[in-house]
């Protein structure tokens, strides 16, 4: 069963080992961005870099507290 994108509407391929055997259908939490599930593509260059950029953030507010 093949899902869409919540961020970008494409279909969410499933990943498959070198002999093409799928072993996951599933595609990538979409969080903080979005709930639902992201395609590899919106996982690496959107989700990802705000997840990095929130605990960046983080880090420097709890510096700054303490």
């Amino acid at each position: 069963m093949s899902k869409d994108c919540i961020i970008c509407g494409s279909k969410i391929p499933p990943h498959k080992t070198k002999e093409g055997v799928v072993y996951w259908e599933g595609g990538h939490n979409a969080m903080p961005i979005a709930e639902g599930r992201c395609c590899d593509l919106c996982h690496d260059n959107v989700v990802l870099p705000e997840r990095i950029e929130q605990t960046r953030r983080n880090i420097l507010w709890v510096k700054k507290k303490n």
